[in-house]
């Protein structure tokens, strides 16, 4: 049992604290730096996302990871010291998707058609695309956030070029 942890707690309390920590409230935790919070959440959502993926019904992962990257959105912006709403962030994501659009939309396109295609192998080879798509999307939420909590302008080609 690691250090600190009172043995009296039942496994879900301890998964509970040791989520609350290491991922709900992320930009509270003194033992990482911004970066380090920043990864750990784009990990955690683009691992969500992926794991949603897998469901085999083509196209309808898209809908239900949308509250997954608005979240990571939100969680970025707080780590970053631009506190947005998080009703905010859903309208961010969609810039953001809007930004790398083409790219993004394509991407869907492809996986929906895959899981049609393929339907099992498809649903489960989807998890290490999905991932991919995710996690560049939050690198490109974090160049945002970066630059907006620096007072930068950031415009779409960059963004387009950091996807």
């Amino acid at each position: 049992m690691p250090a600190g942890r009172d043995p009296k707690m039942s496994r879900f309390d301890q998964l509970k604290e040791t989520l609350d920590k290491e991922f709900f409230s992320i930009e509270d935790n003194p033992d990482l730096d911004e970066d380090q919070k920043v990864s750990r959440v784009i990990s955690v959502c683009s691992a969500s996302a992926a794991a949603i993926a897998i469901q085999p019904v083509p196209m309808a992962d898209f809908a239900l990871q949308l509250p997954v990257l608005g979240y990571m959105g939100y969680k970025i912006g707080r780590v970053r010291g631009v506190d947005i709403r998080e009703h905010d962030a859903d309208q961010l994501v969609w810039e953001m998707l809007l930004t790398v659009g083409l790219g993004f939309t394509g991407r869907q396109l492809m996986l929906g058609l895959y899981k049609t295609v393929i339907p099992f192998w498809g649903a489960v080879t989807t998890f290490p695309l999905v991932y991919a798509l995710v996690y560049a999307t939050g690198k490109v939420m974090d160049h945002y956030f970066r630059a907006t909590a620096n007072g930068e302008e950031v415009d779409r080609d960059e963004l387009k070029r950091v996807f």
